[in-house]
């Protein structure tokens, strides 16, 4: 996977439930990885490690993005990669989107997930939209808008995908003591999962 220009560069009890957070988030925006597969030749060729290498490398783009001055490099959190995943299943993500009844015919997505731990003077809100807005100005990156409704309050939720089908979100959360924290998720484009391979597995 190629870019213009370049981006790279404790374990958390609530590391999980920003996943979920995101994925929920994803679904009620009615949002698509790349283009929404509904016959097996339209999804991609994968393996899940080429689509977990995928999802690691635009985390770690992202991520070289925050200025370090807005980082709490106290206690850091694990680096993108470092959290072995499980796939999931695109129907699982994109809810009736996908008709099948087959694994190899609904594709399944890498889904993965890093957030760094933020300053307390770091505004959380505003690094994650001008991050969003930086992207969106690259080649290669769509940025799209829903508005979704959380916690009783609509919200307006942005998400980027590359040309390659990878989704992308970016936002300010906070752990269970209250810290802010910036959390990245990629998910890789739906891909047929071999026989070789299981959807159990970690990757």
């Amino acid at each position: 996977m190629s870019f213009p220009r370049s981006r790279r560069r404790r374990p958390l009890h609530s590391q999980g439930a920003l996943l979920v957070l995101g994925l929920t988030a994803l679904v009620l925006a009615g949002c698509s990885i790349g283009s929404t597969p509904n016959e097996a030749e339209e999804l991609a060729q994968l393996t899940p490690q080429q689509a977990r290498d995928g999802s690691v490398e635009l985390l770690e783009q992202i991520q070289a993005r925050v200025p370090a001055e807005a980082i709490d490099d106290a206690e850091p959190l694990p680096r993108p990669g470092e959290i072995e995943r499980s796939l999931i299943t695109c129907e699982d993500l994109l809810g009736s989107d996908v008709n099948s009844s087959s694994t190899e015919e609904r594709g399944v997505t890498y889904p993965a997930g890093a957030s760094l731990r933020l300053t307390d003077d770091a505004d959380g809100e505003a690094l994650a939209e001008d991050l969003l807005d930086a992207l969106e100005q690259d080649e290669g990156w769509t940025a799209s808008e829903r508005t979704v409704t959380v916690d009783g309050e609509e919200q307006a939720s942005r998400s980027l995908t590359t040309d390659d089908g990878y989704l992308i979100t970016i936002r300010a959360r906070s752990d269970r003591d209250g810290d802010p924290l910036l959390n990245v998720n990629a998910w890789s484009p739906c891909f047929a999962l071999g026989e070789e391979y299981s959807i159990h597995e970690k990757y």
